[in-house]
């Protein structure tokens, strides 16, 4: 074997150590949404995508119901394929002794991620109440880099234990790439010595 494909072998085992340096997205969060009977809190707020929407009822009128809807299409209904509809939320369901809901039908809260249909993107989007008031809210969904939470519960820092848990694993995937590319070249290295 030559020393020309001895050096390419050596450099494409280098090249797969150096890539093989790991990607970190951020751990996908529930940010709360809360539905009251005088408006939305927070009326503008930021989530990242892979994000999932939590909005709940905590209005204190016991007749009054919400829904929130979005028209993705603009077509001045809530069923098409970029659309939401919460249905009507109430701000509790009516449950027995065993604490189980005596309407299945009825719901106090709506969720939805942002990690397929629903991407990166600004959503106006209202909470139409059963006594005709229509309350407007903004959702904007940033692309995984660089969110200021605003409302939204901040994330736990790493423990420094964790991260230094964490290294280590990281330094064994290279150096098990090394020794098998050191493998490898030794092998070829043996296969190109004449016998004796």
């Amino acid at each position: 074997m030559s020393l020309s494909k001895i050096t390419a072998a050596a450099l494409f085992v280098l090249a797969l150590t150096f890539s093989s340096v790991p990607v970190v997205a951020h751990d996908a969060s529930t940010f709360t949404i809360l539905i009251r009977d005088d408006g939305i809190t927070p009326a503008n707020a930021s989530i990242r995508f892979n994000d999932t929407a939590w909005w709940i009822n905590i209005g204190e009128d016991d007749n009054l119901t919400h829904r929130i809807v979005y028209d993705g299409d603009g077509d001045g209904n809530y069923s098409g394929p970029g659309d939401w509809d919460s249905g009507d939320l109430s701000n509790s369901c009516e449950r027995d002794e065993n604490g189980t809901k005596l309407d299945d039908e009825c719901q106090t809260s709506f969720e939805l991620g942002f990690n397929d249909t629903f991407g990166p993107g600004t959503y106006h989007y209202q909470d139409l109440l059963s006594n005709g008031t229509t309350n407007n809210a903004t959702l904007v969904v940033t692309s995984d880099t660089h969110l200021n939470p605003g409302f939204q519960q901040p994330q736990e820092q790493p423990d420094t234990e964790e991260e230094e848990e964490e290294r280590p694993a990281w330094l064994l995937a290279v150096a098990g790439i090394s020794a098998l590319g050191a493998a490898v070249l030794g092998y070829m290295v043996l296969q190109g010595q004449p016998k004796s």
